[in-house]
């Protein structure tokens, strides 16, 4: 059976976030994963019935609009079956140069933490660095981790209330605009569950990667 896709692109992987937590807060779609690129930018991927897709594909890029993000929108109305186990169904991926994920999956609704997320993108590690601990001393939040996406960006993720999370992104925007190079920050005060569970509230270990990913990317033992 054809799938309804839709598909949002977003230059950067925390504007991407806000993006799609809009989206999918809109219509009655699922999303299927974020996808990264070696440039930080991000494809989400979006699935239902067409007029649900078109909505959310739809709200993806108002809010967009709103916050001078610039996001392209697709919908296709009866992807193929066969074209869908290739792109649309994919598993995860761990990049091995950058040490980072490249698809970001859902995962146990359940488990994720209803609090505020916090977004502070930056270019560079520097900037990353010394915003985080600028971050976590400004105010009660939990540092839930970073994200290697391409271009050299990292993004710093944390969790907490509302107006915690809030003050410490600006304390944080503040210093990394003086010691390197800040790229976006957001707030999303109430994320999807979908949202919410691609940063779960413990992620004290790389994602766990399917047998022949993991024979893929380990080194030759001839020389």
């Amino acid at each position: 059976m054809a799938l309804a896709v839709g598909f949002l692109t977003i230059s950067a992987l925390s504007d991407g976030a806000i993006v799609t937590d809009t989206a999918i807060k809109t219509a009655a779609v699922d999303l299927v994963d974020m996808e990264t690129d070696t440039l930080g930018g991000v494809v989400s991927k979006l699935v239902g019935d067409t007029g649900a897709v078109d909505a959310a594909v739809d709200a993806g890029k108002e809010v967009g609009a709103r916050l001078g993000i610039e996001v392209g929108g697709y919908v296709n109305a009866a992807y193929d079956d066969e074209a869908a186990e290739q792109w649309i169904t994919t598993p995860l991926v761990w990049h091995g140069m950058l040490g980072s994920r490249v698809s970001y999956i859902p995962q146990d609704e359940a488990a994720a933490s209803p609090m505020a997320l916090g977004f502070l993108e930056t270019r560079g590690a520097v900037g990353a660095i010394a915003s985080v601990d600028e971050m976590c001393k400004t105010a009660s939040v939990a540092f839930v981790g970073y994200e290697r996406t391409g271009a050299i960006r990292v993004v710093s993720v944390i969790r907490g209330d509302v107006a915690s999370v809030s003050e410490s992104v600006a304390a944080g925007a503040a210093i990394a605009s003086k010691v390197g190079d800040l790229v976006t920050t957001h707030v999303i005060p109430r994320p999807h569950q979908l949202i919410a569970s691609l940063w779960p509230a413990s992620q004290e270990s790389e994602p766990e990667l399917p047998a022949e990913q993991n024979q893929s990317s380990a080194p030759d033992s001839e020389v």
